[in-house]
């Protein structure tokens, strides 16, 4: 199964609140991104330890287009924490995405059934843009894997997986999306496969919130910077890149303490 983006799409869809202040929308061709972020507690990890916060992330991906999601064909999104924020894969279950893409009897990924007990780390929602096929947006409930990402774009085996932060959404209409971030210090990053010739992108995300809870010590997954920095304040950034449009990058900063 190849990782086109209406995987990506067809998946994500119930919008929360912003989880703070949302940074500038960011506007390039049809298409409009804002992002916010947060760290809790916003506190810089001491010297002598790292300190396990909540990190939660909310994006808006909006068509300027009127009454049609965007038109440009998903190649990567990627989401950029502060500096020195970490993720740590090594401190949960580790799902393959290989297993969680099998499919059941009615031909749709398993998804997180195939997955260890331990390696859910996260949850959220999301909203989907099918317009004009659906004049309202698609709702759906988001878990969030640890994952290893076993599977190239194009969907041929990689060995060995990269850890990653696996997105897994489920509509309230069946259809299923499994997203891999690869995870790369503190940048997490999905790419897709081009569409094959004549087919389109039917669906495009919308709106997405998830949270990663703080597990607490030693089993923490994700860690605060050791630094707050002279602006004492941590940065944020998201980019969509397109197959056939231009990139639009988001940013967003929050106030931090120093350890």
């Amino acid at each position: 199964m190849s990782r086109y983006p209406v995987l990506f799409l067809c998946g994500l869809a119930v919008a929360l609140p912003a989880v703070a202040l949302a940074g500038p929308a960011s506007t390039a061709g049809d298409q409009s991104l804002q992002l916010s972020g947060s760290i809790t507690p916003n506190k810089a990890s001491p010297s002598n330890g790292a300190r396990g916060v909540v990190l939660k992330l909310h994006v808006a991906y909006e068509s300027l287009n009127q009454g049609a999601q965007v038109k440009e064909v998903t190649k990567q999104v990627a989401i950029k924490g502060p500096s020195g924020l970490k993720f740590h894969p090594d401190r949960a279950a580790v799902c393959k995405v290989s297993d969680m893409l099998q499919s059941d009897a009615n031909g749709q990924p398993v998804g997180p059934s195939a997955c260890p007990q331990g390696s859910q780390i996260g949850s959220g929602t999301a909203t989907a843009d099918a317009r004009p096929a659906v004049p309202q947006p698609v709702p759906a409930t988001v878990q969030i894997i640890n994952g290893s990402d076993d599977v190239n774009p194009d969907g041929t085996p990689r060995t060995p997986g990269t850890p990653s932060v696996v997105l897994y959404a489920k509509t309230n209409i069946g259809a299923t999306s499994i997203l891999p971030f690869d995870i790369d210090g503190s940048r997490l990053h999905v790419d897709f496969a081009p569409l094959p010739p004549g087919q389109t992108q039917p669906y495009h995300i919308q709106t997405v919130d998830v949270t990663l809870p703080n597990r607490g010590g030693s089993k923490a997954y994700v860690t605060a910077p050791r630094r707050c920095g002279s602006t004492h304040r941590w940065a944020f950034s998201m980019t969509v890149s397109n197959y056939d449009g231009p990139t639009v990058t988001a940013r967003h900063s929050v106030r931090c303490r120093k350890a």
